[in-house]
């Protein structure tokens, strides 16, 4: 029996993760099980799929149901694309799922995707896709799969959320021969685009500005047997680093301890690097962590975000600020690159609350962290954040943030999103230059630590930033005239430093 073909996509962001997406790897490989899979995440900074590029896959491949995979950051894109493709191919059916449209699936229905999966697809993204298929998408027929929203004789149906894996052993591995390796891969740096591996999946925490009814699930975890087998894959591949993805993988000590244990006796922790993130809601243990060096961790990212106690209240950030320095001190004297995070932009920023925790953040930096990310919050559906919003609740939807010319400043501050014109708060001009001068001042500490040539390198860059910035402002076509050819190279220069770092880090 021929089995039939199923089209996975993730469009491209507003935010370049250089990242393929662990969930869609999953989901397809579980669905290649019955069906002949093809998957296209657009994130390769090699080749980027243009609509009319997928809408030839679609002609040749000849799929029964196209999948998309949409995040806040690329539903814009998902349904330009969406609509391109139901402008030629009225009668093939369309199914998303993720985070987004989990939450705004009625936003998702009324942007011509069919079905939407709302939850984890794992257990039902077959019965669902051989439904489809034995009705022959006959829209008036009841799909009766829990997790399921759809139109029915224009009538919506919302079966409510799909239920939860706990087997996660069966639905965890990624075939990566589904994808075209040869688009993403051109260097062993490259290689590390496919370094994500989840152990674990839930949170617990309740954090404002990301906790979500999806999220804020029991935490269930893999077998180690089970993970070890992922990792030893990779390595096979030809990956050097190896990114856990876990919300909080220094949750259970003993876990951490038996993992690290298993990488040490099986000799990849000679072979391989890891990083991890976590919160500091407790406190690390120095054996543990001496451990962990051992067994081959050579970055932790913590999740701090803030440390004025009152900021923490208002996000729901439940941190002991004196077991998140204690864990800082340790983690320097293990020897590991620290990375932490301090968030702002939120809806309570004044010119007062960013200089306290900067002040803050800047002697943690000193003492402690080798790179401070400072993110400006975008409010995702589905949290705290985003149901607070009273104005600009389809942010997500300006065009800003899909701009085929990005002019130099966005590449040289490593600016996504501009918050000028992407002002979701509407937040007064001098509290925007406050809120990108802390980034670019972490910025600049975190090059320094690194090298101080290419710290006054990037010195230099700013100035042309700013010359940019104004020109857009004045005429966008003129700055890209004088500077278009100027941000190529840099694009090219910051892969080639990303492979320079690469071969440093991993010079045996």
């Amino acid at each position: 029996m021929t089995k039939e073909n199923i089209l996975f996509i993730r469009e491209r962001e507003s935010v370049q993760s250089n990242w393929v997406n662990y969930g869609m790897g999953v989901v397809a490989t579980i669905a290649s099980k019955e069906f002949n899979v093809k998957l296209i995440d657009n994130v390769s900074k090699y080749v980027t799929y243009s609509t009319g590029d997928i809408l030839g896959v679609i002609k040749t491949f000849k799929p029964a149901v196209v999948c998309f995979s949409i995040a806040t950051v690329n539903a814009y894109s998902s349904y330009a694309t969406i609509s391109a493709i139901k402008e030629l191919y009225p009668r093939l059916p369309i199914v998303a799922g993720s985070l987004h449209v989990g939450h705004k699936y009625k936003e998702g229905l009324d942007h011509k995707i069919d079905y939407i999966v709302r939850g984890e697809a794992d257990l039902v993204i077959i019965p669902l896709l051989n439904k489809i298929i034995k009705n022959n998408f006959d829209k008036s027929d009841s799909i009766d799969i829990e997790g399921v929203a759809y139109y029915r004789n224009n009538e919506l149906v919302n079966s409510g959320i799909t239920p939860l894996p706990f087997n996660l052993d069966e639905t965890s591995s990624v075939d990566y021969k589904l994808y075209d390796l040869d688009k993403y891969i051109r260097c062993d740096a490259d290689l590390d685009l496919f370094g994500r591996v989840l152990t674990q999946r839930g949170c617990p925490f309740r954090c404002t500005f990301c906790s979500d009814e999806f999220t804020q699930t029991k935490v269930r975890y893999r077998s180690l047997d089970n993970v070890m087998i992922e990792i030893e894959d990779k390595y096979k591949m030809g990956i050097k680093t190896i990114n856990l993805q876990d919300a909080d993988f220094t949750m259970s000590e003993k876990r951490v301890t038996d993992f690290c244990n298993r990488m040490i006796d099986s000799g990849l922790s000679k072979k391989l690097k890891i990083t991890c993130q976590t919160d500091s809601f407790k406190p690390f243990n120095l054996a543990t962590l001496e451990l962990m060096k051992k067994a081959g961790f050579t970055t932790i990212a913590l999740g701090i975000e803030r440390m004025v106690k009152s900021s923490q209240v208002m996000i729901n950030k439940k941190l002991n600020n004196d077991i998140v320095i204690q864990n800082l001190k340790n983690i320097r004297q293990v020897g590991f690159n620290t990375m932490v995070n301090f968030l702002v932009g939120f809806p309570f920023e004044t010119m007062a609350t960013l200089e306290e925790e900067t002040v803050i953040f800047k002697e943690i930096m000193s003492k402690y962290a080798d790179i401070t990310q400072v993110p400006i919050l975008m409010p995702m559906p589905g949290t705290v954040e985003y149901d607070r919003l009273t104005s600009n609740r389809e942010w997500y939807l300006n065009p800003m943030l899909f701009q085929d010319k990005v002019p130099l400043y966005k590449v040289i501050e490593r600016l996504s999103v501009d918050p000028e014109e992407v002002n979701i708060y509407g937040f007064k001009k001098g509290l925007i230059k406050k809120m990108l001068k802390i980034r670019e001042d972490f910025r600049l500490a975190g090059i320094l630590k690194k090298s101080r040539i290419l710290y006054m390198l990037y010195k230099y860059s700013l100035i042309l930033a700013k010359i940019s910035r104004m020109l857009y402002k004045l005429n966008p076509k003129l700055e890209y005239f004088l500077f278009g050819y100027l941000r190529l190279v840099l694009v090219n220069l910051q892969d080639w430093l990303t492979i320079y770092w690469y071969k440093k880090v991993n010079k045996h």
